[in-house]
């Protein structure tokens, strides 16, 4: 799951119907295996090989997401036959579309205010408070169970971060004593303990991640606490933090996790070895980290070098998928005709944006990703029709802003999520498939004739059906009733199985989000700018006789300027 920032909310909606749908395909067959096949209730429409999820990676919204869905696996997901996504424990949907909201204050003003000021020290340009809460709501459970069938028992949780302090590593060179080199990418490995996996530093040398208790407490300081807990809020937190935009995270990691960590960059260590870092007192690496996406926003690589790692075998057999949730995939442009411009503020963009593609531009997870066959790759992205059944320009609400615009607004962040779950929908049903005549190899096993007539469809091309060939789905949507008309079971889920594009947009309206936002915007400006200035009297004086006279109204002015202007373009503005 790729970085999104407030866009997470469609990736929250796609990854909440995958996993209901597997939730409700693992129910029907449960319940066909209890009845047995000669029952006359035995339903043979129902597919009966196994899917296993496992790994789950992202990076910033995506690996907030990760987080939200290892959790909510966890806890079991629990299948609405009304599909009424909104529901109360639906951690996906609360998390990311309820956000902080509450009845007096929504989550933009709370972003706004100056309780996150410590000692006069700004943190960053939002006040992320209000994340801390919705982590801590999030992370907060009555019980946990053990992962559905459908999910492996030692699931794997990546999370990617940037790491500002960096790991120093000595390359030796003859006749010298070598040069540092510093590596600022990361990722955070978990596994959840279970009968088989022990609680923390797993321990053989080469095993890469870290086991979670998430259920042990421990008294600290007179208080009971669970310090498993804590790591995944900070990992989950520090892979969301948008630099400068969102505070910046403390981390802390096991010293032999360092040393593991070597040997994953480097397969071919000999000639370099690790400068020891300062450790703290209790001998753990602490360091700042920020967002994830900043230097890996797509762990496609990661992913699949741990299912190698898992299962080589059916990596080598094909018998494998990788699904990536993007909100903002980069389709190919056409390439503008190249200007030179030594302007030194066309310079500064133009090198921002190069060192932003170099570090995306990693050859060796290129390599490992792209290292398999085809039909095992697959994309979720938005795609939402207009009123005249045409695909929009701009699919998602949260799109505009660079991805800031979800949180201005409740309802651009319910509408993101509500087509994230229809293009789920779309996807289970006609592109994460299978040819039928690969179907025994792939699976496994055969599907009865019962399932295929069930679930089989020919492939719409410029809007002829190829009936020279017939896929099935990999995950059966267990509400179709015949994928070929796309008819849904009505009667048990009801009419919103039928989940629409929505093809109205949400919108806001600028008079009224002058009127309850001017105010706050403008003060949390004067924050920032006054903690950034140095802290006198003759500083203080000159910043306020500036801030009346002329600041006031002209970075107002600019922002509204920009905020208006993208939302505009993206269609969210009421005319």
């Amino acid at each position: 799951m790729a970085g999104a920032v407030s866009a997470g909310a469609y990736t929250a909606g796609v990854i909440d119907y995958l996993l209901e749908t597997l939730e409700l395909w693992q129910q029907a067959k449960d319940k066909n295996r209890k009845l047995g096949e000669k029952h006359p209730d035995y339903d043979h429409s129902v597919p009966m090989h196994d899917v296993l999820l496992e790994v789950v990676s992202g990076a910033s919204a995506g690996g907030i997401t990760g987080s939200l869905a290892a959790i909510s696996l966890l806890e079991g997901i629990q299948v609405r036959t009304d599909q009424t996504y909104y529901n109360p424990s639906n951690k996906l949907y609360d998390c990311w579309v309820n956000m902080a909201d509450e009845a007096d204050q929504d989550t933009f003003s709370k972003l706004m205010q100056d309780d996150d000021l410590v000692d006069g020290n700004i943190k960053s340009l939002l006040n992320t408070n209000p994340l801390h809460v919705i982590a801590n709501k999030a992370l907060t459970f009555q019980q946990l169970k053990a992962f559905p069938k459908y999910v492996a028992s030692d699931l794997d949780l990546i999370l990617t971060v940037s790491n500002l302090r960096g790991l120093k590593y000595k390359v030796k060179f003859e006749y010298d004593t070598g040069t540092v080199i510093t590596n600022h990418g990361g990722f955070f490995r978990y596994r959840f303990k279970n009968k088989k996996l022990k609680s923390g530093v797993p321990p053989k040398d080469d095993q890469l991640f870290f086991v979670l208790d998430l259920e042990k407490e421990e008294e600290r300081n007179g208080k009971k606490r669970n310090t498993h807990i804590e790591y995944l809020k900070t990992a989950t937190l520090s892979t969301g933090a948008f630099p400068i935009g969102l505070e910046a995270q403390k981390n802390k990691i096991h010293k032999d996790y360092l040393e593991r960590y070597k040997t994953h960059l480097f397969e071919n260590s000999e000639g370099v070895t690790s400068v020891e870092p300062k450790l703290n007192e209790d001998g753990l690496f602490e360091f700042d980290s920020i967002d994830g996406g900043l230097i890996n926003n797509e762990p496609f690589g990661y992913t699949m070098k741990t299912l190698k790692e898992k299962d080589l075998n059916a990596v080598e057999e094909e018998r494998f998928a990788v699904i990536m949730v993007n909100p903002f995939p980069n389709y190919e442009k056409e390439e503008l005709d190249f200007e030179f411009d030594n302007y030194i503020g066309t310079i500064a963009k133009r090198m921002f944006g190069a060192l932003r593609n170099q570090a995306m531009f990693k050859q060796d997870e290129i390599i490992n990703a792209l290292d398999d066959s085809k039909g095992t790759r697959f994309l979720i992205a938005p795609t939402r029709k207009d009123a005249e059944n045409n695909k929009a320009d701009f699919p998602i609400a949260c799109g505009a802003l660079e991805g800031f615009s979800g949180f201005l607004d409740h309802s651009f962040r319910d509408h993101d999520y509500a087509l994230g779950r229809k293009n789920c929908q779309d996807f289970l049903m006609y592109w994460f498939r299978v040819n039928e005549k690969s179907i025994e190899y792939k699976f496994g096993t055969e599907v009865h004739p019962e399932a295929k007539k069930r679930f089989s469809y020919h492939p719409l091309i410029n809007g002829v059906f190829d009936t020279q060939k017939k896929f099935f789905p990999i995950i059966p949507d267990m509400r179709v009733l015949q994928a070929s008309t796309r008819t849904f079971n009505i009667e048990k889920y009801g009419e919103q199985v039928k989940l629409e594009y929505r093809p109205t947009f949400p919108k806001i309206n600028r008079l009224v989000f002058n009127k309850k936002h001017k105010k706050e915007i403008l003060n949390r400006i004067k924050l920032v700018c006054r903690n950034i200035l140095p802290n006198h009297l003759l500083a203080s004086f000159l910043f306020f006789l500036v801030w009346w006279i002329w600041l006031k109204s002209a970075a107002y002015n600019k922002i509204e300027s920009v905020i208006f202007k993208d939302l505009k373009k993206h269609g969210l503005l009421e005319d």
